[in-house]
């Protein structure tokens, strides 16, 4: 398991490398804007509370290790001179790449946490590799890990550390081994995702659940240290009508819906999560953790509510919005894959007891070896191959090749929608242009008068960009092509934002003009 979490961080820090310079989720501004706001004002009020704090504070800290970093590599030298750290793509990527890190580690060490859990629910290595090996095939998990900043990879990371911590073997100690520590976990969760409050649960039920005349004030040492560890990290209570506003618009914001990803609270939404966590770790695992949280409850009452307590109510109080994200149910997949490989696992064992197959566990580990390749069979292969693809953004590789196979007095076109950092090109002719611009004569005028020259732009585009691509095909003879597209198409893009796939770069072509 240590060498599948390794190669997995590996693979990650690749694909970090191979994204930059640029910012992959529009999302992201909301952590390194506020983090470079207070490098450079010396303000540790983040002044804005529709997201915790300790992420921001996180990338902060990281931030300026990547700026000390820079400087010593003759880079940016004053945090006055840090540019743009959001999307399209960074002015310093070296800035902000030890965040990208730091969350990708904090990602990758929840694959640990999570087998972890299943060894002390279960004590079972089955349930421990099975749900080690689920989560690191999660494409949900995989891409939220390392694509950019977000605030579910470090709540989730917390959100199991707080489990992990409420299933320990009870050994004694004072108020402040139980009480403080636990309560710290669960209030530095919430300061990374206010959804996350059901984090309180386990703690407190651990308490009430022991054989203990202390309960009275290691509860006291819980709430006390939740509540310190949360105000400490989010300092809604200096800046309260700042704190206010932004809860209040998050409250209203999955209460009224959001676009495309509006949905019918209740019901609805609790089939359209369920959905996407089958379509992340496959119906068998879903199904085998149905069994699995059966099973725990029957096997010990104590460790199956323990372990249950967070991700039920977690899943109850999110399909009770109007507003479903797939990154929302990032802090319920990792229980997922540790319920099925305890379904995995309790299916052996139930195997190898059965009066038929008793003394013959050569049979049962075949039953469960069956179930077991059901599971790998019905992974979502393709979507974990592209997210796990470590191939550069195509943007970069549009941009190499260029600088190795077009003469440095062609004019490029370049589409402005998919977002180039032509800055490896600087001081050859450049022409922007727009595939919304609906004077079509006039910029082909232009091509026209430029003589030799070459084009950029997408092929791969939502449905709605297409009848504006199809008008400049024929004018493009295609040449070698720098990146070719062999991704299914994107699944956003507007003419003010990015053209992305998932996992990132758009589909282009580099062509030349007839």
């Amino acid at each position: 398991m240590t060498v599948l979490v390794a190669v997995v961080l590996a693979l990650r820090l690749t694909q970090i490398r191979g994204s930059l310079p640029y910012s992959l989720h529009y999302d992201e501004r909301h952590l390194t804007e506020r983090a470079r706001g207070i490098m450079q004002t010396g303000d540790w009020n983040p002044h804005w509370f529709r997201y915790p704090s300790l992420p921001i504070y996180l990338t902060t800290g990281a931030m300026s290790a990547g700026l000390l970093r820079s400087a010593a590599g003759g880079g940016t030298t004053e945090v006055a001179e840090i540019g743009n750290v959001a999307t399209p793509y960074y002015d310093d990527p070296t800035i902000v790449f030890p965040a990208r890190v730091l969350f990708a580690l904090l990602g990758t060490l929840s694959l640990l946490l999570a087998g972890g859990i299943a060894w002390r629910a279960t004590g079972s290595s089955v349930a421990l590799v099975v749900a080690v090996g689920l989560l690191a095939a999660s494409p949900i998990s995989q891409f939220h890990a390392w694509a950019y900043l977000n605030v579910d990879t470090v709540g989730t990371f917390l959100a199991l550390l707080a489990v992990f911590h409420a299933l320990r073997p009870r050994r004694g100690g004072g108020v402040a081994g139980d009480g403080w520590l636990a309560g710290a976990l669960a209030g530095l969760a919430i300061s990374s995702k206010y959804s996350l409050y059901p984090i309180l649960l386990p703690g407190l039920l651990r308490i009430g659940l022991d054989q203990d005349a202390r309960k009275g004030p290691r509860a006291a040492a819980f709430v006390a240290a939740a509540v310190l560890a949360f105000a400490v990290t989010t300092p809604g209570l200096l800046d309260l009508p700042a704190f206010l506003d932004g809860m209040a618009f998050e409250v209203h914001h999955y209460a009224r819906g959001h676009g495309a990803a509006t949905i019918e609270a209740g019901l609805p939404h609790l089939r359209e999560q369920a959905a996407t966590i089958a379509a992340d770790l496959g119906p068998i695992a879903l199904l085998l953790a149905a069994v699995g949280a059966v099973l725990a409850i029957r096997r010990d009452r104590r460790q199956g509510v323990l372990l249950l307590v967070f991700p039920a109510v977690l899943l109850l109080y999110l399909s009770r919005q109007r507003v479903h994200f797939e990154r929302n149910v990032l802090s319920i997949l990792p229980f997922v894959a540790v319920l099925a490989g305890a379904g995995l696992a309790a299916v052996f064992d139930l195997a190898r007891r059965a009066r038929p197959l008793r003394g013959r566990p050569a049979v049962a580990g075949g039953v469960a070896l069956l179930l077991g390749l059901a599971v790998v069979a019905t992974l979502p292969w393709d979507r974990i191959r592209r997210r796990y693809d470590p191939t550069a953004d195509s943007r970069r590789l549009a941009v190499e090749w260029i600088a190795a196979h077009v003469n440095d007095d062609v004019t490029l076109f370049v589409a402005e929608e998919l977002e180039i950092d032509l800055r490896p090109l600087a001081g050859r002719p450049v022409v922007p242009f727009s595939l919304f611009d609906d004077d079509v004569e006039r910029w082909r005028a232009t091509l026209d008068l430029a003589g030799g020259s070459a084009i950029v732009y997408p092929t791969l585009v939502p449905s709605e960009w297409r009848p504006h691509v199809d008008r400049i095909e024929p004018i493009v003879s295609f040449g070698r092509s720098a990146v070719k597209p062999t991704v299914p198409p994107p699944v956003r893009g507007t003419p003010n934002g990015s053209l992305l796939r998932p996992g990132g770069s758009p589909g282009l072509w580099i062509g030349r003009v007839e």
